[in-house]
Parts: C-alpha cells; structure tokens; sequence
C-alpha cells in the first residue's frame, strides 16, 4: 500500500476510535460516578445495557483490526492492499457499530424487535393495571377454585414480573371431562384474557409462560401444543366464563 495512503487510513482510524470512545466515556463515566456516590443518574438499563453490550462488540472490532493492520505481517494469500482494506473495513464497521448505539433507531426500533427475538413474552401488553382490581379477580378466581397462592405472585403475573420457582400459582381448576386432571384450557383462557397480544404467541412461548407462573400441587404443570392448538379452536361454554373472572 502507497505510504501516503496508507497515514490517510491510519489517521482515519485515529480519528473514529477517539471518536467513539470519547462518546462513550463522556456519558458513561459520569453514570460510574454517580454510581459510586450514590446519586441520581439517568442511566436506562434498556437502553444503556444493549449501548454498552455493542460498544463491547465494536471496540473489539476495531483493536483487533488496527493491530491486524499495524503488526500482522504479510501473507501470501492477499496482497498487502486489500488485507489492509479488509481490516481498515472492519475498523469503519466497529465504529458505526458505536455510532448506531446513538441513533434514534437503535432506541425506538433495533431495541423492541431484539427483545420480542429473544424474549417474545415482552410483545404482551397488560390489560389491567389498577391494583385493587387485580387484588379483585384474584380474589374471585380464587373463590371460584380456578387457583391458590398468594397476590404478590398474581400481582407479578399481570405485570410481567419475575417470580420465584417457589411462589409459582397453583393452578388447581379442574377438567370438566376428568377430575383428576386440571383443566389447561381455562388456565390459557385466563391468560389471554389478562394480555394483549396473547393469541400472536406461539404454542412454545405460551407453554414457557404458563411454566413461568404456575404449576398445581407444587408439581410442573405440563403443557402440550395439543393443549393449545386445542384452546385455539375450543368455543366451549366453560371457556367463556373467564371473562367474568375478568369483568366481575
């Protein structure tokens, strides 16, 4: 590579890297102080989180790439000029990589559809959001034998929440064909009942959801597809009476 050209690259890469190190140190040293003062910040762990874990990834891209550039010999695979290109590209791409954790787009957009990839539960909404009317279709579910637990695990249900493996509901509504057996489909009826979105689950993510947050007799509940794809096609009388779980 032409010396002349090859400083132009070199200052390029200075100049990005200083760049977006700089951005990052100047928003992020400042959440570290406060941290360790304990004070007031604006630090966001939906966005700061995904900032930090690509800033991660670009700043690897460019230091592997500038030593790439500045101490890997010769091979003889490549000429010099384009291995050089190769790794100053992969520099210019660790920079926008940093660069696009600031944009209004990696907020309003690569964020949500990340997180509906990864945890599809998030694309749910809830529908109720008064407490003394969650505190009520617990109670009544409860009165009705359709469950047992405590609110505080019903409560983190309609939100969202996490919840201990322990304090999982016990789903206890029985099938109305077998008694031994507790009725899947109203369990999923209610669900639908208490999220947006629900029906656009598929079977996988709503057998995870119903494993999250219940179980009967403090033994898994077991879930299968069957069991969904049959609540997907079920019109029974039954089913119907959740909705007054729900609107009392």
């Amino acid at each position: 590579m032409p010396k002349q050209l090859a400083i132009i690259l070199v200052i390029l890469m200075i100049v990005i890297g200083i760049y977006s190190f700089s951005r990052f140190a100047w928003r992020y040293l400042g959440q570290f102080n406060s941290f360790m003062f304990v004070t007031l910040s604006s630090w966001n762990k939906h966005i700061d989180r995904p900032r930090i874990y690509l800033h991660i990834i670009g700043f690897f891209l460019m230091a592997f790439s500038y030593y790439a550039l500045m101490r890997l010999p010769p091979t003889d695979y490549l000429p010099p000029i384009i291995s050089d290109t190769i790794f100053f590209l992969l520099f210019v791409l660790g920079g926008l990589v940093c660069h696009f954790t600031w944009t209004k787009k990696f907020k309003e957009t690569f964020i949500p559809k990340i997180q509906e990839k990864l945890n599809p539960i998030s694309k749910l909404k809830q529908t109720i959001y008064n407490q003394n009317e969650i505190k009520e279709i617990f109670h009544r579910a409860k009165t009705k034998g359709y469950l047992s637990g405590n609110l505080s695990s019903f409560e983190s249900l309609v939100r969202l929440e996490a919840i201990a493996f322990e304090d999982r509901i016990n789903w206890i509504h029985k099938s109305p064909t077998n008694k031994n057996e507790v009725n899947r489909q109203s369990l999923i009826e209610l669900l639908s009942s208490l999220f947006v979105n629900f029906e656009s689950l598929k079977n996988s993510e709503i057998i995870k959801l119903c494993a999250k947050y219940f179980c009967t007799n403090n033994i898994e509940l077991k879930i299968s597809s069957k069991n969904v794809s049959d609540w997907r096609t079920n019109n029974s009388r039954y089913l119907k009476e959740i909705s007054n779980i729900i609107k009392g």
